[in-house]
């Protein structure tokens, strides 16, 4: 008989961006003989005390993470992370290590899951010393991209094409200066402690900057409506940005049109082409092998994430954007650069071979199940204790701040980032996952309570 194994606890924050992908790591590695708890990142850490001990499965290692990892290690789990965000930065990289990676935050972790060789080296090379492993393993979202996987979104980019006919796609990456929350709109991204006076400028060259760039995005999507009256404009903000001042120009043009539903990858796999500035939808538009024109009427190399507008194409000027646009239309993606290839390769792990998703369980096979005993150790019943009584604490003092309007914590903000999803709905994903891969036919989902849910092999 193999050693147990622990139950991985997966929490999904922005369940547009994230839910699909790491519902399939979650049957991935279920299929291996790891119970997960698949749920809302808000819902888990509410109900932290009350879930299994395991293996959290963090989404970064920011210094805001530091007091929930230290509840859940207290309650006997252990911390593996990846950070959904760390594929496309800019090239400050002091700038980046004191907003993504907390040292106290990092030092909790067991193993980190990188992107690729080049997010793998960002990690190793922490300035404050880097603790756990880092393994170049390709993160779950690009596995969708996979041509082995693309026909999981068949029907939705049929239906897509049915409602929109051909379009264009405008992702937008402005939450700085344009986000959900008015009272994070223009506010400077210091990281957390004392900032330095440099630092303080910086983050407010960043936000000017981000600004200029943001009203020249405006500016572009009724010149890009006006030179192709025939197509369908699609404009589909950043998950925590506002959709008023995009809605303002929807309605002044027949052929533009809000839409903020479901995971972009099908959206992508419709689109004629995508318009995007330093947008992740960047490197996932060259992976699905979709056309894509990286607009940039300014530019800084401080502040610009240069991964996403190097796969594509590029235009400085409307006229160049609108002639890249019509080259795009009639030519489809490059495929043959080498450079493009090579640049993909070196920050992203698994273009081919073995999906992410298996590439990590094997590492978590290393750690927990490829050995004699119990995979986790005990907690100190003192410890269990306090950490039992901080999370009720914590938990009580988010449920007082949900009910405040514009708060970052507010029941309306969660409910944006994650509106919510049904066992039927995961069921039939399964299903969807087990056609294309010829996988998961003995997995069983059970709701466990609202937005959390039990997966688990037969």
């Amino acid at each position: 008989m193999s050693p147990p194994r622990p139950t991985l606890l997966v929490p999904v924050e922005n369940q547009v961006r994230e839910l699909d992908a790491k519902l399939l790591f979650s049957l991935v590695a279920a299929e291996r003989g790891y119970p997960i708890i698949l749920g809302a990142r808000a819902t888990l850490h509410r109900e932290a005390a009350s879930l299994p001990r395991g293996v959290y499965v963090a989404k970064s290692v920011r210094a805001l993470s530091t007091r929930m990892f230290k509840i859940y290690r207290d309650l006997g789990s252990e911390i593996v992370s990846w950070d959904e965000e760390s594929l496309v930065r800019s090239r400050n990289s002091t700038f980046w290590y004191r907003r993504r990676i907390g040292k106290e935050a990092l030092d909790q972790v067991r193993s980190v899951f990188a992107w690729g060789e080049a997010d793998a080296e960002a990690f190793r090379g922490f300035p404050q010393g880097c603790r756990p492993s880092v393994h170049a393993t390709g993160n779950p979202r690009l596995d969708l991209t996979r041509p082995e996987l693309r026909g999981y979104f068949d029907d939705d980019v049929a239906r897509l094409r049915k409602r929109y006919g051909d379009f264009l796609l405008v992702n937008t990456n402005f939450g700085l200066v344009n986000h959900y929350v008015d009272s994070l709109t223009g506010v400077a991204p210091l990281p957390p402690g004392e900032s330095t006076v440099e630092e303080r400028a910086f983050a407010k060259e960043m936000i000017d900057y981000r600004s200029e760039l943001f009203e020249a995005f405006k500016r572009m999507v009724p010149s890009v409506a006006k030179a192709f009256p025939n197509l369908r404009i699609i404009l589909r903000p950043h998950p925590v940005e506002k959709h008023d001042p995009w809605q303002e120009i929807a309605t002044q043009h027949d052929n533009v049109e809000l839409v903020q539903e479901g995971n972009v990858l099908p959206w992508l796999l419709a689109a004629s082409a995508l318009i995007q500035n330093g947008c992740t939808t960047g490197v996932e538009a060259y992976t699905l092998g979709v056309p894509a024109v990286a607009y940039e009427p300014v530019s800084d190399g401080r502040f610009d994430s240069e991964l996403p507008n190097a796969l594509g194409r590029r235009a400085t000027d409307l006229d160049e954007l609108n002639a890249q646009l019509r080259d795009a239309l009639a030519n489809g993606a490059s495929r043959n650069d080498s450079r493009q290839r090579a640049l993909a390769e070196e920050h992203m792990a698994s273009l081919d071979g073995g999906l992410a998703c298996d590439r990590i369980v094997d590492v978590l096979d290393t750690l927990y199940a490829d050995k004699e005993g119990p995979p986790l150790e005990s907690p100190r019943a003192a410890r269990y204790a306090a950490a039992w009584i901080h999370c009720h604490g914590r938990a009580a003092w988010k449920n007082l701040r949900a009910g405040i309007p514009g708060n970052r914590n507010s029941a309306d903000y969660q409910k944006y980032r994650f509106p919510g999803v049904d066992l039927a709905s995961l069921r039939s994903s399964t299903d969807r996952f087990a056609k294309q891969l010829g996988r998961f036919g003995n997995i069983e989902i059970r709701e466990r309570s609202a937005d959390v849910f039990e997966i688990a092999c037969r």
